[in-house]
């Protein structure tokens, strides 16, 4: 055969691969699929104002915590302030629309022991509503960065 084509041996041919357009890296078996935003396992945008309707009842309630509302700030203008800033986080149609914190709640002086009564009240309220535990703690969470914000420093020695 080499004589035949003048003394040159042929070229040699690429091996065939089998190539396929739409090939992907293939999925994961374990995969778990993506969790779904606070707001809806709470039960949509309605469930967690109502949430928020009963906690502002349980603070109004509380005469440990509601005094430190009166002119500056309203039950009603906290509660809605903080369901905006909870749906907010918790991936709702929601956006927060009220002051900084800090500048809301200045001179209120908030204490831990206050802080810690809106927490339970809002804990009562999520109970009342029949939250899960896994949200229920989620909702603390997102609340948790503000406390902060909202307790005055100075209450911190006393």
């Amino acid at each position: 055969l080499g004589i035949a084509c003048g003394g040159k041996t042929p070229p040699k041919e690429p091996p065939v691969v089998e190539a396929v357009a739409d090939a992907a890296p293939p999925e994961p078996v374990d995969a778990a699929p993506a969790p779904k935003p606070l707001v809806e396992r709470l039960g949509g945008k309605d469930a967690l104002k109502a949430v928020f309707e009963t906690f502002g009842k349980n603070v109004q309630g509380d005469k440990k915590v509601s005094k430190i509302f009166g002119k500056t700030l309203k039950v009603d203008q906290f509660r809605d302030m903080l369901f905006e800033h909870v749906c907010e986080k918790a991936g709702g149609e929601c956006k927060y629309s009220g002051k900084p914190w800090k500048e809301a709640f200045k001179g209120l002086k908030v204490t831990e022991a206050q802080w810690e009564a809106f927490v339970e009240s809002l804990k009562a309220a999520m109970e009342e509503k029949k939250v899960g535990e896994a949200e229920s703690a989620d909702v603390i969470s997102t609340i948790a960065e503000l406390k902060e914000e909202i307790v005055d420093p100075a209450t911190k020695k006393k």
